[in-house]
């Protein structure tokens, strides 16, 4: 059959919100496709754009200030009146549909118009762990340690390292969903996290810590009550604020940004006027509330468990010594209280990361250890360390058929029927044209061709009589394992957690044990294996918190997606996933089920497979942001 004729452009509106605009864009470290997608789009609500720099041009965008500097080739811009923008402000103002402020994105000029860029670039010293220097205190044998049911309950996509709950509601920090390692068979794991350290550091100016710092304690306070919607409202104020590159002096000025409502805008009035919020100290005031927030800053402790500790008259954290009722991970969380609330400088988490992508190797060669978290986002200290792992050859267990009846929950009745062959296939020319229609709008599209194919042959007869559809199933997995260099193992990264836990024990950088399960080598939860527990720096003794999570090679993107975060980026992506029929978590991509009342339900058991996090923001439809970008 002819193909279908591509739909036209939508015209441009020249009343739409970018009208006005004169726009030259630099094409430097851009990506071709995604720079035609914000032409498009700029066109569309009405700007008009210069293909060479000229006298009516108003609006420069570029990737960055040296990548200004090499498409003007040295010119002044001194004379320039309009604004040169970072093209984050053209990817926010289509997300919140208005323009965003332009003051948060300018790339500056000095006085005799030299481009220059805002963000400070801050070098690392950094040095080298010696394993030999460590200490050699507690070797003991391995041991599965069973979490608590409060222990084991997670946040899904929403975490933070300073400021939010731990998967028990305690403060510390997955961003549920650092440099990478590179290996010989994992280039398509390391991209551009290969970046230089300075220009992966984030270091926001933060003139405004005096509303920041009081917005971080409404943020514990509101968890521990367990009012996470408060607490998130706070929570996206925050990096918005910090990253303002000017003292606040009235609410008026922050009322057109992103997460900033108007009950906010009067806190901060409030703060700029009094240098205090009555709000704050209401609660502070409250000794319910006080100690509630205090408990829940241990971890290990929920809300719910930090109110019945309350209701039994305990009152602050000594009080909390000799309570029997407190789990084994509780008491290691009251125990390091202070340790664990304690940052972690960047240099000393690349040097600690270094260590484990060390011993890890000597365990499984061609393993990928990444530390995730704010370190991989480029900040300069961070709550603890999120290490995500994967190997190349690891796949996940996959039962064939409820993959197969996955791939056709989104499927009109008669395409399904054809697909899980069920009958009802009696005109194939429908079938093929639904096919392509299909693959174009559920699959990505490096996966059309082959699927298209694979029905093709199906529908006229070229697969092997009896064949079903968990044998295309099973043929186009084997072809993307091929064609990703992973082989026919697929099975490395089983038993491997527990002895990279036991090897950091015995060098004494593995402490305490917080939770430890292992599921890979059962095929339950995703294959993913968990370690939780607490390390030191070589030298001290000062406890730090340390995740591992280990994924298989095909569900490793979202789990890496999932642990850097931020928590605004991982809920957005959640919601962004349900709005198109499908549920996110850190293990993966699903075809959601109806549930009761027309809501989505619980997810299907088979996953969609993407090869890295770009796939995911690219199925999803959400503009690329490379780890540096996500302090959303």
């Amino acid at each position: 059959m002819a193909p279908k004729a591509r739909k036209k452009s939508p015209p441009s509106d020249p009343n739409g919100m970018f009208s006005g605009m004169v726009v030259f864009l630099i094409e430097t470290a851009i990506q071709a496709r995604r720079l035609q997608i914000w032409k498009q789009k700029l066109v569309q609500m009405g700007a008009q754009i210069e293909e060479t720099f000229s006298k009516r041009v108003n609006h420069i965008f570029a990737a960055d200030s040296n990548s200004l500097w090499q498409k003007m080739e040295g010119k002044s811009l001194k004379g320039f009146k309009g604004k040169v923008l970072n093209y984050q402000w053209l990817e926010d103002s289509l997300r919140i549909g208005e323009k965003a402020s332009e003051n948060l994105y300018i790339i500056s000029s000095d006085t005799r118009g030299i481009i220059k860029s805002e963000v400070t670039e801050e070098k690392n010293h950094l040095g080298h762990i010696n394993p030999n220097h460590l200490s050699t205190e507690d070797q003991h044998p391995q041991k599965k340690i069973k979490p608590s049911p409060e222990d084991s309950k997670t946040t899904g996509l929403e975490r933070e390292d300073n400021v939010s709950v731990n998967a028990s509601g305690s403060s510390r920090s997955p961003s549920s969903f650092g440099p990478e390692v590179a290996s010989p068979s994992s280039d398509s794991l390391n991209t551009a996290d290969s970046l230089s350290e300075a220009s992966l550091l984030y270091s926001p100016p933060d003139l405004n810590r005096n509303i920041t710092e009081i917005f971080g304690k409404l943020i514990n306070i509101y968890r521990a009550l367990g009012d996470d919607r408060r607490s998130f409202s706070y929570y996206k104020a925050i990096p918005v604020i910090e990253k303002l590159p000017f003292k606040i002096e009235s609410g008026d000025q922050v009322k057109d940004l992103p997460g900033i409502g108007k009950s906010l805008q009067d806190h901060i009035q409030e703060i700029v006027n009094t240098g205090k919020l009555s709000k704050l100290e209401h609660f502070e005031k409250d000794e319910k509330v006080r100690t509630i927030t205090l408990f829940g800053e241990v971890w290990g402790i929920g809300p719910a468990t930090a109110v019945k500790l309350y209701e039994k008259g305990y009152r602050t954290l000594d009080d909390l010594k000799n309570e029997e009722s407190l789990t084994n991970s509780q008491k290691l969380g009251l125990k390091y209280f202070d340790d664990i609330r304690t940052r972690i400088p960047r240099h000393e988490v690349q040097e600690m990361e270094s260590l484990i992508q060390k011993v890890g190797e000597e365990i499984l060669p061609g393993v990928v250890i990444v530390c995730g978290g704010s370190y991989r986002r480029g900040k300069a200290s961070c709550g603890d360390m999120d290490i995500v792992i994967t190997h190349p050859d690891a796949t996940s267990p996959v039962n064939r058929e409820t993959a197969a009846a996955a791939m056709t929950i989104a499927l009109p009745p008669e395409l399904a029927a054809c697909i899980t062959h069920k009958g009802g296939c009696e005109n194939p020319n429908f079938h093929v044209d639904g096919v392509w229609d299909v693959a174009l709008c559920v699959l990505p599209l490096f996966r059309v061709f082959s699927l298209v194919m694979a029905l093709l042959r199906r529908v006229r007869g070229r697969l092997p009589a009896g064949s079903t559809t968990s044998d295309w199933g099973e043929e186009e997995a084997a072809g993307r394992a091929i064609r990703s260099g992973r082989g026919r193992g697929g099975g490395s990264h089983i038993g491997f957690l527990p002895k990279l836990v036991k090897g950091l024990k015995h060098m004494g950088f593995l402490r305490e044990d917080l939770v430890f399960s292992v599921h890979s080598e059962e095929g339950t939860d995703s294959g993913v294996d968990t370690y939780f527990g607490l390390c030191t720096y070589p030298g001290r003794e000062l406890r730090h918190r340390i995740d591992f999570k280990v994924y298989p090679r095909d569900i490793y993107a979202f789990g890496l997606i999932a642990w850097t975060g931020n928590d605004v980026l991982n809920r957005r992506l959640r919601l962004l996933a349900e709005s198109k029929g499908f549920r996110l978590d850190d293990t993966g991509l699903f075809p959601a089920t109806l549930g009761s009342g027309g809501k989505r339900g619980s997810k299907s058991s088979a996953s969609l497979k993407f090869g890295s996090e770009k796939e995911v923001f690219d199925f999803l439809g959400f503009p690329w942001l490379e780890p540096n970008q996500r302090n959303l």
